[in-house]
């Protein structure tokens, strides 16, 4: 493989690892903040919605005291109407409050309490329906008995009331637990990651390095020894065997030192041969001038 191929795919994986880190870290921080909103949503709608169900519950409980004294006390059935007509406008709102906290994602507890939490409402307000009935035809021993057992009943409430206070705050502290969790997951994984990169990044830069200074010292070596006029000396088989650009660099050097050695070879060549040819002309000339005297 060329290094310039070794140094591409390097890269790559640079960036493969840094963009990991950055999709881990982003997919993690979207999860911390869905938690966050959970968090907001639990504590305060469906909180809101505990606290409403009790404020429901007690209001009921003021609403049936009202209407059982002014029933004992002025007996005049006026008197009563309006505690009655709250009281029957708490029951429908308390269905609505129920059915609302049901909407929510909920626990298997959770569950298990909201409806114990709606058959014990329909219990209580069925009666209170036959309370205010037995008041409204002057039963006073049938309201009696009645009032005991919505006694009994408001008591449930006040358990089922308390059960879903202490599983939505369970809930709360589930939530930040898991966040907690993420943001320990997310930053040792990052870390880890990180640190991984940051040694990758320096075996890559230590590699490059390497890579770099062998061809400038295969080059600047070479260069000395034809500087030097030395062209015998051969580049190691280890270089010239080399298929990337360092093998490329040793055989266009071992390619310039049998050239230069070929063309010295040809000029020496070329130099002997004039060298014979001007002692043959220096031999004709001397034969001439022999010749010459001879005549004279």
């Amino acid at each position: 493989m060329k290094i310039k191929h070794r140094l591409t795919l390097s890269f790559i994986l640079m960036a493969l690892i840094i963009g990991g880190v950055g999709a881990y870290g982003l997919i993690n921080i979207n999860k911390i903040n869905n938690n966050i909103m959970n968090m907001q949503e639990v504590s305060v709608t469906r909180l809101n919605l505990v606290h409403s169900m009790n404020e429901n519950y007690l209001q009921k409980a003021r609403d049936i005291e009202t209407i059982t004294w002014k029933a004992n006390a002025l007996n005049d059935p006026e008197a009563i109407a309006q505690p009655i007509k709250e009281l029957q406008q708490l029951i429908v709102e308390s269905s609505k409050l129920i059915e609302e906290y049901r909407n929510y994602e909920l626990s298997s507890r959770e569950q298990a309490l909201i409806t114990s939490m709606e058959n014990n409402d329909k219990e209580l307000n069925t009666l209170l329906n036959q309370l205010v009935g037995a008041i409204q035809a002057g039963d006073s021993e049938n309201a009696s008995f009645l009032n005991v057992k919505i006694s009994s009943q408001r008591q449930r409430t006040e358990e089922i009331i308390n059960g879903l206070k202490t599983e939505t705050a369970q809930g709360i502290d589930n939530l930040a637990a898991n966040s907690q969790y993420t943001y320990e997951n997310t930053f040792t994984i990052m870390s880890i990651m990180i640190i991984v990169g940051l040694a990758f990044a320096i075996l890559l830069s230590y590699a490059v390095s390497r890579v770099i200074g062998r061809l400038i010292n295969i080059a600047v070596g070479q260069a000395r020894f034809l500087a030097a006029g030395d062209f015998t000396a051969d580049i190691p088989k280890k270089y010239l065997q080399r298929k990337d650009e360092i093998g490329l660099l040793a055989k266009t050097f071992a390619d310039i030192s049998q050239n230069l050695r070929q063309m010295i070879k040809q000029i020496i060549n070329t130099a002997g041969d004039m060298s014979a040819s001007s002692q043959q002309l220096s031999a004709s000339a001397e034969e001439v001038t022999a010749q010459g005297m001879n005549i004279n």
